[in-house]
């Protein structure tokens, strides 16, 4: 398996290489680049996964791409960046009718472990971007 991860990793690599030479963006659907971000994960390539992911969601809100962003954002400690993220998975949980995913709570949760109750209350009021 590790073997085919490397080798997609490796076609994925290329085929971004040759679009920024041309100047352009590959084309790639949203499920594309949400597999992509996956295998970056697998791979330990947290930059890559990220872009990928950010990417997905760009394309409209792809509810499995924001729950892994907010999932790297917490184990890398990333305060802000998981509260805005979880911000947007609740408003559009909230618009559509959808109850909000469990990993949303426990992602908070975390946070509040991590960083405690006061400082995560306070980040969620200011939206400071030094945090």
């Amino acid at each position: 398996a590790l073997y085919h991860d490397l080798k997609a990793f490796t076609v994925w690599t290329a085929e971004d290489a040759q679009a920024a030479k041309a100047q352009q963006e590959f084309p790639r659907a949203t499920g594309d680049w949400y597999r992509l971000g996956q295998l970056a994960l697998r791979l330990r390539r947290h930059d890559e996964a990220r872009r990928a992911f950010r990417t997905c969601g760009a394309r409209g809100l792809c509810m499995r791409a924001s729950l892994a962003l907010l999932e790297m954002h917490v184990e890398g400690a990333e305060l802000k960046h998981c509260l805005l993220e979880a911000d947007k998975i609740c408003a559009y949980c909230t618009e559509n009718g959808v109850p909000i995913p469990l990993a949303v709570r426990r992602a908070i949760f975390r946070l509040v472990a991590t960083f405690g109750l006061v400082t995560v209350k306070d980040a969620a009021k200011s939206h400071d971007p030094f945090i």
